[in-house]
């Protein structure tokens, strides 16, 4: 079924950025105020339940770096999945879900997730917010 978009976030999506954006890394929930104006503006094309926002009438600036607010693993332990939330510069940017091995096709309910491992002092310090530029 395909979707029109824009479109408002679904009450899982709402719910799920929501409960990531008050559990994640420090300075993730002021962040929560844009979820207010969040709407759906594109979808992954691969099958993903990953969505991307813009909020009221803003889009994320792209060639902003991707600052990870919230970082999750659920699933079973052996493939799991991920799920984060992520700004583009000061904007609300989207919720990104992913599989270590099949496609992450629906949105996990914030019970279902669980914290990375505690990084190795060579990853970083847990709960610092991750800065990417470039992708993968």
């Amino acid at each position: 079924m395909e979707m029109t978009l824009p479109r408002p976030l679904s009450a899982e999506e709402r719910v799920l950025v929501q409960w990531m954006l008050q559990h994640g890394a420090p300075g993730a929930e002021s962040f929560l105020e844009q979820l207010d104006d969040a709407i759906v503006s594109g979808m992954c094309g691969c099958g993903c339940a990953s969505v991307d926002f813009q909020i009221g009438d803003r889009h994320p600036d792209r060639k902003m770096g991707l600052t990870i607010l919230a970082d999750y693993l659920y699933g079973p332990e052996s493939l799991p999945f991920g799920a984060f939330v992520f700004a583009l510069g000061d904007t609300l940017g989207g919720l990104e879900v992913y599989g270590f091995g099949e496609t992450a096709a629906r949105l996990p309910s914030p019970q279902e997730l669980r914290p990375f491992a505690e990084p190795t002092s060579e990853q970083g310090g847990a709960g610092q917010p991750a800065t990417r530029s470039d992708s993968k």
